[in-house]
């Protein structure tokens, strides 16, 4: 068996250490605990949530939606699995069409 090398502090890895996986990337016992504590309990790091409360805000707040749906995308190149990223792009599609059915409404004069 080959010798694990953590890619996070360059430490190896012994035989009878459990090696551990964060974010892609396989890690020491040490690391992945400092790691672990670094991500909020729904996979979401601060700037999937950033992106996320954008995204409700970009409902009432015109073109706030696209910062949180750019916020979103480079959260989600960072880390495949954040499940608050992928919510954010999908709530700031949302607000995107919200906002345009809006100013459709408006400009036929549909809404005073």
């Amino acid at each position: 068996m080959d010798v694990e090398i953590c890619e996070n502090c360059g430490m190896k890895i012994g035989k009878l250490e459990m090696p551990h996986v964060c974010n892609n990337h396989v890690v020491c016992q040490e690391c992945y605990k400092r790691l672990k504590k670094s991500i909020s309990p729904h996979g979401g790091t601060g700037l999937s949530i950033l992106a996320k409360d954008m995204a409700i805000i970009g409902i009432f707040i015109p073109f706030v939606w696209l910062v949180a749906l750019i916020i979103g995308h480079i959260a989600l190149a960072k880390n495949a699995n954040d499940k608050r990223a992928k919510d954010a792009i999908c709530i700031a599609w949302a607000s995107f069409i919200f906002n345009l059915i809006f100013i459709a409404c408006f400009i036929l004069g549909i809404m005073p």
